[in-house]
């Protein structure tokens, strides 16, 4: 049985919660050191007092030291909003050399260490938290090899629980910012193979660099002095590729840090949190474009006209705000615009669209109709720009991605080119706006499915030729029933495998032997999904949720392949002791499996008037439930008087006139989300679902006086966004 050394900063729920998450893993052995000590034990882990850990992913990282003898196992859940896309997939007994992005990561509580490998170089936690994320690099450096495992380790990674509202930083909190940038630098320094150092100064340091620049505001002038020298000395011993992609300001910035001129810098990082100099239009000079910022003709200081040119500010912004089917051919509406360069009318500029397949780069021209859009020019909200002719509408026949030999799968990217002012510039349009572009409808054609969108909901045209098709859902006292079609000859005979599984790969349960009826082209298969063991494997899931994808294994291939949904495909839903089980289709059109505490669904959302009004589903289980709007920090939160009857609810609020102590007033700006609180208990906030037909049919924001409110999809749940005021 192994031994688990923990490092706590504080005692508390930190610890407790650990210790029970360990118990549940049959690891009792357990040894707490204060900071600085030297393990005992076999494995050692860092936990902050915020952490709660999720119920499996400790395990998980000793299963993987385990089995392959590295010196330490980071858990990435490879989905949040500061998750690494290159840390997404495993990687087992790796190093910093083969997978550079290890470096990025930055979550020590997130992390187990072979308490061997501790002892042997004698680490020590810094005793400052700004110094953790360069120990952390360090030791990644010194480790002869390194698992990655996508799995959540904390709570926190498995996005359960939000960050703080942004603030202000305190001048003792910037004097953390001068040390972690300057413990980073000599990372920097240290780095002997010069590919990773860039990689290091271009991912980590950098970003110090713009915060330390961006910070110099609230420091004082012996701190703001020392910042300066640090970022001079990162971008003197840098080479250029610090600076590539860097828009025109940051540049600007990087200009004056390097000649040390501290009062200029200043004036800049005024004007720019003033917001002065967003009020500003480029200069056009010949065939390039300048940002207007301070000292550009100021021919004493004689900053070098290439620091102003605009590059990155005139990209191409474009989204797709709606996707629709008449018979087999699609249509799509949007818009796509060159950012500080006017579309005041359909001359200005020029809009080419293309779908282009990722696998071989096959292209397919679109037809473009230009389409007035005043709502583009207002969303921007930059001051003398016109956006109004940025729209445009355009279809493709589904037949048209049939290449010369017949289907074949592909995804195919739409590519807005848009040319304007002697600029022309491209990109693919993967944005998408809340409710059908998000959620379209998928179209089946000449037995292949035509899929208008990602499993994360970006705009893409995915031909899916995927064999397994499910045809019906089934409830029966013992499980789920699935019945399906395998659509392709098999290279052998056997029996399949039916595979519930995670989002980072690994299987919650399995289903094997299922027979393979039928002719060798056209096969049939039955499988029975056991509620108990759905309901079993939801206790291990971060926060009791299990939110898993159906796959198969089909004789003679050695990979496994998603499920897809049938046309016409209804969604079967259950609950088991206070659970919900729901087997349906993803927006993607593939089978997911859900397994959580039973909670209110909306399945109805309009404006009447400047009234919300949700309507849906009340579970027996959601019982003591109460239905609230809360600020995406938590730190705000209103009730919602609800009205029940039969099974359903209702709930209508006005959000641009809330009660508060100063009167009625409107929901401030941010993100706000429609949240369930549990049984009376304060931390127990979960987010209100909505089915998948709301989803698709999300109504467009909504105007009340000065502000705008949009409510929005945020992976299945709901979210309102309250604009600012636009006067």
């Amino acid at each position: 049985m192994p031994r688990i050394s923990i490092i706590v900063l504080a005692t508390g729920h930190a610890l407790d919660q650990c210790a029970a998450v360990l118990a549940r893993q049959r690891v009792t052995d357990i040894e707490v050191l204060p900071r600085g000590a030297t393990p005992t034990g076999d494995y050692l882990v860092y936990l902050r007092p915020e952490d709660e850990l999720t119920p499996r992913g400790l395990a998980v990282l000793m299963e993987a030291l385990e089995a392959s003898g590295s010196d330490l196992a980071v858990g990435t859940g490879g989905t949040g909003p500061g998750s690494v896309p290159a840390l997404s997939a495993s990687h087992r007994a790796t190093t910093p050399l083969a997978v550079p992005a290890l470096l990025e990561h930055g979550e020590s509580s997130a992390t187990l260490w072979r308490a061997a490998f501790w002892r042997r170089h004698d680490l020590r936690w810094p005793d400052q938290p700004a110094l953790e994320r360069a120990f952390l690099a360090r030791a990644l450096l010194l480790a002869r090899a390194v698992d990655v495992v996508p799995e959540p380790v904390t709570m926190a990674q498995a996005g359960f629980h939000e960050g703080r509202a942004t603030r202000s930083l305190r001048t003792d909190e910037l004097a953390d910012v001068a040390d972690r940038l300057e413990t980073l630098h000599e990372v920097a320094r240290s780095i002997g193979d010069e590919e990773l150092r860039r990689h290091w100064e271009t991912v980590v340091l950098e970003p110090e660099v713009r915060i330390a620049l961006t910070s110099l505001g609230g420091a004082d002038a012996d701190l703001r002095t020392r910042l300066v020298e640090r970022v001079g000395q990162v971008l003197d011993e840098a080479g250029p590729h610090v600076e590539a992609g860097a828009k025109a300001l940051q540049r600007l910035k990087y200009h004056l840090a390097r000649r040390r001129l501290v009062p200029e810098l200043m004036e800049v990082v005024k004007a720019e949190r003033a917001g002065e100099l967003s009020l500003l239009r480029a200069v056009r000079k010949g065939r390039s474009y300048y940002g207007d910022y301070p000292f550009r003709t100021d021919r004493e200081l004689a900053v070098p006209d290439e620091v102003y040119r605009l590059d990155r500010e005139l990209g191409v912004r474009a989204r797709v705000d709606d996707v629709w089917w008449e018979g087999d051919t699609l249509h799509l509406e949007g818009f796509a615009h060159l950012g500080q360069l006017d579309a005041d009318t359909p001359r200005a500029t020029k809009v080419r669209l293309e779908l282009v397949r990722q696998a071989d780069d096959a292209v397919v021209k679109l037809p473009v109709q230009r389409v007035h859009r005043q709502d583009v020019t207002a969303d921007a909200r930059e001051a003398g720009y016109c956006y109004d002719w940025s729209g445009f509408r355009t279809s493709v026949p589904a037949t048209a991605l049939r290449g010369r030999n017949g289907w074949a799968y592909g995804v195919w990217r739409l590519q807005a080119t848009v040319s304007a002012g002697g600029v022309r510039r491209s990109r693919l349009v993967t944005a998408t706006a809340p409710g059908r572009a998000g959620r379209p409808p998928l179209r089946e054609v000449d037995g292949v499915r035509i899929v208008p969108t990602t499993g994360r909901g970006a705009f893409a045209v995915e031909v899916d030729t995927l064999p397994v098709v499910v045809t019906g859902l089934h409830l029966r006292e013992d499980g789920l029933v699935v019945e399906g079609e395998v659509r392709r000859r098999l290279t052998q005979d056997g029996s399949g495998r039916l595979l519930v599984v995670r989002p980072s790969g690994s299987t919650v349960l399995e289903v094997a032997g299922l027979p393979l009826r039928g002719t060798d082209g056209h096969r049939t298969f039955t499988a029975v999904l056991p509620l108990a063991a759905l309901r079993g494997a939801a206790t291990d899931e971060p926060g009791s949720e299990g939110r898993w994808a159906l796959r198969m294994a089909l004789p003679g291939r050695s990979r496994t392949v998603p499920l897809r949904a049938a046309d016409g495909l209804d969604e079967l839903r259950t609950s088991v002791e206070g659970f919900e089980v729901d087997l349906g289709r993803t927006r993607h059109g593939r089978i997911r499996v859900t397994c959580a505490a039973e909670r209110p669904v909306v399945e109805d959302a309009r404006w009447l008037d400047d009234i919300l009004t949700l309507s849906g589903r009340w579970p027996a289980g959601a019982a003591g439930c109460r239905l609230l709007v809360a600020s995406r920090d938590a730190s705000r939160e209103l009730a919602l008087p609800t009205t029940l009857s039969g099974g359903r609810f209702t709930v209508s609020f006005a959000p641009g006139a809330v009660p508060t102590l100063a009167g009625a007033l409107p929901l401030t700006q941010g993100s706000w989300r429609l949240v369930v609180r549990r049984n009376g208990e304060c931390a127990d906030l979960r987010p209100l679902a909505a089915d998948a037909v709301t989803l698709a049919s999300l109504p467009p924001a909504h105007h009340i006086g000065a502000k705008s409110f949009h409510l929005v999809e945020d992976g299945q749940e709901l979210e309102l966004r309250v604009g600012p005021d636009l006067f």
